[in-house]
């Protein structure tokens, strides 16, 4: 089971060459100040201000930067304020929801909580005997089915509580507050040490991924790549109305030219090695993922190659730092095809 160059005082004399501010401000100060900036401001920067309460002194530049962004729906003002340094992947994110959000009836907030949460994953075939006892929730399979949530606690700790598995056994996330994270860590292994519970690290978890076969994103997949040549197709509904659904018109698994496949090799690779056929010249492919599998006992790698290829039984090599590793296509997943182990 699883357990799954500037200093101080040249900031203060920046801002008080800046600002003249005073103790005695009050809310309608702040609405004044407002006004007052709204003559150069454009009325939706202005707006949006006023609506979060938020004094802010900008350049020009900014300005004009700000109102852009609102207007075109893409200001998360949390985000962009007080987190300068996210990843270009992480605002685009945020940015991409933002924008279609204002598509909505209702009015929408959108706010990145990941710093004041974290989560415990807790999997393996004794995970509901484990969990059970610590929670007011029906943790039974027909209670609580696969890929459902709830709300609850594990004793005096909030929890919501998913049933996913990104490691291709029986369990939850467990999600909560940043500030009792170690509180639920601390309960969930005290509970678990009468059936062996054991902590395990990302390689275990990567190991166990590739075993069943499920992917990660911008690693195995990205934006170039569309549902089909992932084997993700099972996931989309062409009946339904989506988010992107005009660029998968006339495409499904039949007239995809590449995939991401399974292979088995003969040592571990460690991922973005070129792979190779015996019958064509250059490289075919590439590896995005290896591990050893240690639940079916054979190194594991997945890897990009042309549709023609990318068949069971079909012989490949890797070329591991200048040594040749032989590989073979497998069919997946590799673990638990009936999704036994999951759905119990």
């Amino acid at each position: 089971d699883t357990a799954h160059g500037t200093t101080a005082a040249d900031t203060a004399a920046d801002v008080d060459d800046t600002v003249d501010e005073t103790d005695d401000d009050t809310a309608d100060d702040a609405d004044e100040d407002l006004d007052d900036q709204s003559s150069v401001m454009g009325d939706s920067v202005h707006t949006y201000l006023k609506s979060i309460g938020r004094r802010t002194l900008l350049t020009a530049e900014q300005e004009v930067e700000l109102a852009k962004r609102i207007e075109a729906g893409l200001y998360a003002e949390h985000k962009l304020e007080t987190e300068p340094d996210l990843s270009d992947e992480d605002r685009a994110d945020l940015e991409w929801i933002a924008r279609h959000a204002r598509a909505w009836a209702e009015p929408v907030t959108v706010r990145d909580i990941t710093a004041g949460t974290c989560c415990v994953g807790v999997w393996g075939p004794l995970a509901r005997e484990l969990v059970q006892p610590l929670t007011d929730l029906d943790m039974s399979h027909e209670g609580f089915p696969y890929f459902t949530a709830k709300s609850g606690y594990i004793r005096q700790v909030p929890v919501t509580a998913l049933r996913v598995s990104y490691v291709g056994e029986l369990g939850w996330e467990l999600y909560t507050t940043a500030d009792l994270g170690l509180k639920l860590w601390d309960i969930l292994w005290r509970a678990g040490e009468r059936h062996g519970v054991i902590a395990a690290g990302r390689a275990a978890f990567n190991s166990l991924r590739l075993e069943k076969g499920y992917r990660l994103y911008g690693v195995d997949v990205t934006q170039e790549h569309n549902p089909y040549e992932a084997g993700l197709g099972f996931a989309v509904r062409k009946n339904k109305d989506f988010l992107g659904r005009e660029a998968l018109e006339g495409v499904s698994a039949e007239t995809v030219r590449r995939r991401l496949t399974p292979l088995l090799t003969s040592h571990v690779v460690m991922g973005r090695e070129p792979v190779y056929a015996a019958d064509r010249e250059g490289a075919v492919g590439y590896v995005t993922s290896a591990a050893f599998g240690h639940t079916i006992g054979r190194p594991i790698a997945y890897a990009w190659l042309p549709a023609g290829l990318a068949v069971p039984g079909t012989e490949l090599e890797v070329d591991y730092l200048g040594r040749r590793v032989s590989a073979q296509v497998a069919a997946e997943p590799l673990y638990d095809p009936e999704m036994a182990k999951i759905k119990c």
